[in-house]
């Protein structure tokens, strides 16, 4: 059980960096470009990456609470096919 606990930390940093590569990976094709929307995808992917690295490299003690968070944060993220506005749509 002791293993399990210390693989949380690493799951939760691959569902951030799996919900970061979804966002960068996102094609604009056909969709309009909004400076702002570029800008708060650019910080989330920020976001999520760092927040990866932190839980890679400090390995802070991490609950099923950030797993579980984290794995909302990736299906979301998911289900809008990396597109920020429609995820936003989606939460309205």
């Amino acid at each position: 059980m002791h293993w399990l606990f210390n693989l949380l930390p690493v799951l939760c940093a691959a569902a951030y960096a799996a919900a970061a590569f979804l966002l960068i990976t996102f094609a604009r094709t056909g969709y309009r470009y909004r400076a702002w929307v570029s800008a708060s995808a650019s910080c989330s992917i920020a976001i999520l990456l760092s927040g990866a690295l932190i839980k890679l490299l400090y390995l802070p003690p991490t609950s099923l609470l950030d797993v579980a968070l984290a794995l909302l944060t990736l299906a979301l993220v998911r289900k809008s096919n990396g597109n920020l506005a429609a995820l936003w749509r989606l939460l309205k």
